[in-house]
């Protein structure tokens, strides 16, 4: 079993690992631990949208070049500035929809803390907190564009907020990782009652 907490391996720091995921937070030369996650989960639902509305602005964008570069003959070409201008406004406004949505890791580490990383194409959000702040952890069930049981594995804050740690149709693997979640964080079963 590996040594965490004070019991972990000590290294000095190098200026490259002050603050990332090596699990540096000190000053370049200092001695500090070597942080290793208890459970790491990704949730990366957004990446397909992400990839859609971006092959679709792609095509908009090669699109108006072509007919910027090389208008077609000016015959019943009256609607084409307006319908152009009409779907750029709606893949801007589409952009802005699906690109609300991050790509999100709930990372657990000794303490317990917990890290939610919030990734979005041109930012990062980090949110460290200490086991206690986590009120509930429960698999939700909801249903996908096709009417079938869609579940999430939901982290509940005691502000009320809430992270999807991982989402998806296999009820038995998220069942699986909310159990293991609730454990490396040591939530126990009657704190959970009420969530």
């Amino acid at each position: 079993m590996a040594a965490q907490g004070r019991d972990a391996p000590r290294r000095a720091c190098s200026a490259s690992q002050v603050g990332t995921d090596a699990g540096c937070n000190a000053v370049p030369g200092n001695v500090c631990f070597v942080v290793v996650p208890m459970l790491r989960l990704h949730n990366r639902a957004a990446m397909f949208p992400w990839t859609i509305v971006g092959l679709v602005a792609n095509g908009f964008v090669v699109a108006a070049c072509l007919w910027l570069h090389e208008p077609p003959p000016q015959a019943g070409i009256e609607w084409v500035p307006p319908g152009l201008l009409f779907a750029a406004v709606m893949l801007v406004d589409g952009l802005r929809r699906v690109l609300s949505r991050p790509l999100l890791t709930v990372t657990v580490l000794d303490g317990p803390v917990l890290e939610v990383t919030e990734r979005w194409p041109l930012r990062r959000r980090v949110h460290r907190l200490v086991a206690a702040r986590v009120r509930a952890v429960a698999l939700h069930e909801t249903t996908d564009g096709d009417g079938d049981p869609y579940w999430h594995a939901r982290i509940t804050l005691d502000d009320e907020r809430h992270f999807d740690a991982i989402q998806g149709h296999g009820r038995y693997e998220l069942e699986h990782a909310v159990r293991k979640l609730r454990r490396v964080l040591g939530l126990d079963a009657a704190r959970l009652r009420g969530g």
